[in-house]
C-alpha cells in the first residue's frame, strides 16, 4: 500500500461565495473525513514533504495538495463553508494504474509456479499468462456418439470360452473378480514368456453374419513392454476355416503405440483390415474375404516378444457395424502436419483439382517464417478450400520436445494458447495432432489426451492402423505416417501406399485411412517426412481411382456425432 497524491490541479482550490461569484480564500484550513456527513476524521495526512499534518491549509494561491492515508483514494474535505464537505479524489491514480498496467502480476503464471490466492477469486474477462490470454473454450463436440452393439461375450459367469490355452500360456484366472470394467468379472491370462501363442477361444456358437460388420474387444495389459502383438481369428468348424487379423502389433517406439501398461483400450478393426485366411476360405487380391457370414468360432491370441511373460485381461467382445456402413467405398483424410509452405504450394492445387479438402495442423510459432504458411494463407485453406485447420502446438520448441517432456501444466498452456489462436483467428478447427504422435503422459504422470479433450473434440495419433468410424477411442486416431518415396527412409512408401490389397484397396473396401504427410518437396525425398510432389500426386490419383470419399478429419466425426 502507499500514500495517495490529493489536490495540485486546477480545481482544487479553497474559495467562498460571495453573491453569484466565487472568492479566493487562501490559507483557509480544513479536516478530511472518510464520508460526506458523520464519519470518521481522517488525521493520518502529510504535506507534500512528507511532514506529519492532522488538517489540511490551502498556500498562499489559495491551491491544496497534500497526501492522504495509506492506500486511501477518496474523502470529502471540510473548510467550513456553505455547502458542506467536498469530495475529493486522489490525483495520481492515472500514473498508478499506468503503472499496474505496465507492470501487472501475470496471475495465471503466478498460480501454476506454485502461488496461491485466499479467498474467493472473481474474474471478469480471462486470466492471461505470459501476455496470452486464456480461452474459456469447449470443444465444438464432434465427439462420436458410442455405438451399440450385439454383445457376443462380456466373460461372466457361464461364458463358455476356453481361457488360456496354447503353449504360450503360463496360468490363468477366470473368472477375475478383481480387475473388470463390465459386470462383475474378467479373464486374465499370464503368458509363458516364450514368445508362442496365448489363447482365448470358443468354437460352436450360433452361427454369425459379419457382413458390413466391425468387432469391437475391450482388453487390458500389464508388462506391456514383453508385448508382440495381438491376432484375432473367426472361423468354423473348429478353426479349420478361419480369417485373421492382427489389430495391434507392439512397437519399441512409444508413440506407434495404442497400449500401456494397465489402461483398458477398445480395438475395433472389420474387414477392410482383414489380414489373411486359411482352409476354404480366401482373400481375393485386394483383400476382399470370400465370406463373411456363417461364422461359429471367435478366438483372441497373444504373443509375447520372447523377452518375458505378459499379462492380459479381457473383457467383452461384440459386434457393431462397420465403416462402410456409412462409406461403402471407405473414407480418407488427408492431413498435413507443422504446416509448410510447399502444402500450400504443391499438395493443394492438386487436392483442389479432385475437388478434396484437407486437414492443416498448425503449429502457430512457426507461421509466417521462411518454409512455413502465413496466418493469411492458413486461413484461406479454410475459407476458401474448405480445409480443416488444427493444432499441432504453440510453441515450436514444445513441438520438438513432444508434450510427453513436460508438465501437466505447460501441456496445458499451449494447448490453451493454440485454442485461443484459432478461434480469435476464425478457425473453426476442432483437433489436435499430438506433436511426434506421443499422447501417453507428462512428466507429473497426467494423461495428456485428458488434458487435449478440454480442448479440442480429437487427438490424432501415428499408430499406422486404419481407423474405424465411429472411433471408439476419438483422442488417439490411428494414422498412417512417413509416407515418402524412398525404400530407406523409413514410414511407408507409395508404392507399399497404392500396392494391390494395400492400404488404399482397404479403405476402399469400407474403412477409414488417416494420411499424414509433412512437407511435400520437388527434390528427391531425404527424410520420411519428406513426400515428392510427384509421389503425392500418385496417392492422391489412387484414392481418386478407387472412388474413395475424401474428408477432412472432424467432417468425418460429424456423421456419427
Amino acid at each position: 500500500m502507499a500514500r495517495h497524491l490529493f489536490g495540485l490541479s486546477p480545481a482544487d482550490i479553497t474559495v467562498s461565495q460571495s453573491g453569484t461569484s466565487l472568492v479566493l480564500e487562501p490559507g483557509s484550513t480544513g479536516t478530511a473525513w472518510d464520508s460526506r456527513t458523520g464519519g470518521t476524521q481522517l488525521t493520518d495526512l502529510t504535506d507534500l514533504s512528507g511532514n506529519p499534518i492532522t488538517t489540511v491549509t490551502s498556500d498562499t494561491y489559495s491551491t491544496i495538495g497534500f497526501y492522504g492515508p495509506d492506500g486511501v483514494t477518496n474523502l470529502y474535505l471540510d473548510f467550513g463553508f456553505a455547502g458542506g464537505r467536498t469530495l475529493m479524489q486522489a490525483t495520481d491514480l492515472g500514473a498508478a494504474i499506468e503503472d499496474l498496467q505496465t507492470n501487472k502480476l501475470d496471475v495465471a503464471a503466478d498460480l501454476r509456479s506454485g502461488g496461491t490466492i485466499t479467498g474467493d477469486l472473481a474474474v471478469s474477462g480471462r486470466l492471461s499468462a505470459s501476455g496470452f490470454a486464456l480461452p474459456l473454450i469447449p470443444p465444438f463436440t464432434r465427439r462420436p456418439a458410442w455405438r451399440d452393439g450385439s454383445i457376443v461375450t462380456m466373460f461372466q459367469s457361464g461364458h463358455g470360452w476356453t481361457v488360456g490355452s496354447g503353449t504360450g500360456s503360463a496360468s490363468h484366472v477366470d473368472p477375475d473378480t478383481s480387475d473388470f470394467v463390465k459386470g462383475t468379472q474378467a479373464v486374465k491370462v499370464t503368458t509363458a514368456g516364450n514368445a508362442s501363442q496365448s489363447q482365448v477361444r470358443r468354437s460352436g456358437m450360433a452361427p454369425m453374419d459379419l457382413t458390413n460388420k466391425a468387432i469391437r474387444l475391450v482388453i487390458k495389459f500389464d508388462a506391456v513392454t514383453n508385448l508382440d502383438r495381438i491376432n484375432f481369428y473367426v472361423g468354423t468348424s473348429n478353426f479349420t476355416n478361419f480369417f485373421q487379423w492382427t489389430p495391434h502389433t507392439h512397437s519399441t517406439t512409444t508413440s506407434q503405440n495404442w497400449i500401456s501398461d494397465g489402461e483398458w483400450v477398445t480395438l475395433t478393426f472389420g474387414w477392410p483390415s482383414v489380414v489373411s485366411a486359411s482352409g476354404s476360405y480366401t482373400l481375393s487380391s485386394t483383400k476382399v474375404p470370400s465370406t463373411t457370414t456363417g461364422f461359429t468360432d471367435m478366438q483372441i491370441a497373444v504373443y509375447d516378444n520372447g523377452t518375458g511373460p505378459v499379462t492380459y485381461h479381457v473383457q467383452s467382445i461384440d459386434i457393431i457395424d462397420g465403416t462402410s456402413a456409412t462409406f461403402p467405398s471407405g473414407v480418407c483424410s488427408i492431413t498435413f502436419d507443422d504446416s509448410y509452405q510447399s502444402v500450400f504450394d504443391y499438395a493443394r492445387p492438386k487436392m483442389d483439382a479432385l475437388g478434396y479438402r484437407g486437414t492443416n495442423y498448425t503449429i502457430v510459432g512457426n507461421l509466417g517464417s521462411p518454409s512455413y504458411l502465413t496466418a493469411t494463407e492458413v486461413r484461406q485453406l479454410q475459407d476458401v478450400n474448405g480445409w480443416e485447420i488444427g493444432a499441432h502446438s504453440y510453441d515450436p520448441a514444445v513441438h520438438t520436445n513432444r508434450y510427453t517432456s513436460y508438465t501437466a501444466a505447460e501441456v496445458d498452456m499451449d494447448l490453451a494458447k493454440s485454442r485461443a489462436w484459432l478461434v480469435s483467428n476464425g478457425l473453426t478447427g476442432d483437433g489436435v495432432a499430438y506433436p511426434g504422435g506421443n499422447f501417453w503422459r507428462t512428466t507429473d504422470n497426467v494423461s495428456i489426451e485428458g488434458l487435449v479433450a478440454k480442448y479440442f473434440s480429437h487427438g490424432r495419433s501415428i499408430t499406422g492402423q486404419p481407423e474405424s468410424a465411429a472411433p471408439p477411442m476419438p483422442y488417439r486416431l490411428r494414422a498412417q505416417t512417413g509416407i515418402n518415396d524412398g525404400t530407406a527412409l523409413g514410414g511407408i512408401t507409395v508404392s507399399q501406399l497404392t500396392v494391390a490389397g494395400g492400404p488404399l484397396d482397404q479403405c476402399a473396401n469400407g474403412t477409414w485411412l488417416i494420411l499424414a504427410f509433412h512437407k511435400i518437396v520437388t527434390t528427391t525425398p531425404a527424410a520420411s517426412t519428406e513426400c515428392s510432389q510427384t509421389g503425392f500426386n500418385t496417392v492422391m490419383d489412387a484414392i481418386a481411382a478407387r472412388g474413395i470419399k475424401v474428408l477432412p478429419v472432424s467432417d468425418v466425426l460429424r456423421y456419427y456425432s
